[in-house]
């Protein structure tokens, strides 16, 4: 888990909550997962 905080990668998983993309954060002793920010796309940008 520590070689792949270093990279900073995101993950895609089909069993995770939706969106089902984010990275893992260190947290305590452990990891917490963080999903990507999510929202509709605007026309007028």
């Amino acid at each position: 888990m520590r070689t792949y905080r270093a990279g900073d990668n995101l993950v895609a998983g089909a069993h995770l909550p939706f969106p089902g993309i984010g990275h893992a954060r260190s947290e305590g002793r452990g990891y917490a997962w963080v999903p990507v920010e999510y929202g509709p796309l605007r026309a007028d940008r």
